[in-house]
């Protein structure tokens, strides 16, 4: 009996300390994500372009491709990614429940669907992001479908249900 309840509080105090672990991985690439977007440059070298500059993202090479492609994917709504994946691990961290993730990565999926259409649909002009605009190729993608006539049906109740649906979904993925 003691070998037995000796095995089950190993296995729970292992589950823990990687629980642990993969909360602190998880806070650790919201926090280099974040380095990486908050220091994006369009003139560094990423896929689309392969100059020879100087590359000023802190991260340096990869950190440009990968800022790069969640702006050009996404758009502006990439600089929330970060901040759910740091709330997410540090959740994760402290209660030491791996389904946290999964949901909050369910309920980002879904603010970058809606943020991006938000985005593309009305504010699609931008100075830095000029290939694909503030809302990425996903937000160009989803209001060139059917879902962006229903927006032109009453674009007021639109902006105003695309923002706070996205601002609900962002806030719900972070706990």
């Amino acid at each position: 009996m003691k070998i037995a309840d000796f095995f089950t509080k190993t296995r729970n105090f292992l589950n823990r300390r990687v629980a642990e672990l993969f909360g602190l991985c998880i806070i650790l690439l919201g926090l280099s994500l974040l380095t990486s977007i908050a220091t994006y440059s369009p003139n560094d070298p990423n896929f689309l372009v392969n100059k020879n500059n100087e590359i000023k993202n802190i991260l340096g090479f990869r950190g440009s491709v990968v800022s790069d492609f969640f702006f050009q994917s996404m758009g502006l709504i990439s600089y929330l990614i970060p901040i759910t994946l740091f709330f997410s691990g540090l959740n994760i961290f402290i209660n030491k429940k791996y389904i946290i993730f999964i949901d909050n990565f369910f309920y980002t999926i879904l603010y970058i669907i809606t943020g991006s259409l938000f985005f593309s649909f009305f504010k699609n002009e931008s100075f830095f992001l000029t290939v694909n605009g503030n809302g990425g190729f996903i937000g160009s993608i989803i209001k060139d479908s059917y879902i962006g006539n229903i927006l032109k049906i009453n674009t007021d109740i639109s902006y105003y249900s695309l923002v706070l649906f996205t601002i609900f979904l962002f806030l719900i993925s972070i706990d």
